[in-house]
């Protein structure tokens, strides 16, 4: 072995003091395992779609680690593949539009009218949440004054 005690002097005792302060071998890199694929990024299938989502594994360089200027691994420790959910995502309802107002609820002074809406923009579906809020809404409608009865 070449150190800095011996000073190139034989070691080994075979008499060549060259071969003893040598550079050993380059050992060239190998690629350890695959390691396990991550979780699909895609979580949820969105409704009508084909879209995918990704998961990758890697290796390390060190089945053996490259020494004494032997070659790094050839190739890339990274691996990706398309991947999808067969779970559908959920749809949230959304409101659609307000109908129209309804007749007042009396034919002359102040009375109530109403409208309505349904939670179909889209429906709720999948699990989804339904609308937050009324489905109704109702205000005043003032009409003319009701006759006077006479006795």
């Amino acid at each position: 072995m070449c150190t800095v005690e011996n000073r190139g002097a034989d070691d080994d005792g075979d008499g060549v003091a060259e071969e003893d302060c040598a550079t050993p071998p380059p050992i060239d890199g190998g690629w350890s395992s695959w390691g396990s694929y991550s979780s699909c990024s895609q979580t949820c299938k969105p409704y009508g779609t084909t879209q995918t989502g990704t998961k990758s594994r890697t290796r390390l360089c060190n089945n053996p680690t490259p020494k004494y200027d032997g070659k790094q691994c050839a190739g890339s420790g990274t691996e990706s593949v398309s991947c999808s959910s067969s779970t559908t995502c959920p749809i949230h309802g959304n409101w659609g539009s307000w109908g129209s107002w309804g007749s007042c609820s009396v034919t002359c002074a102040s009375g109530t009218k109403s409208r309505s809406r349904s939670c179909n923009n889209p429906s709720p579906a999948y699990g989804g949440n339904n609308c937050a809020g009324s489905s109704t809404s109702s205000t005043t409608c003032t009409l003319s004054a009701c006759p006077s009865t006479l006795l």
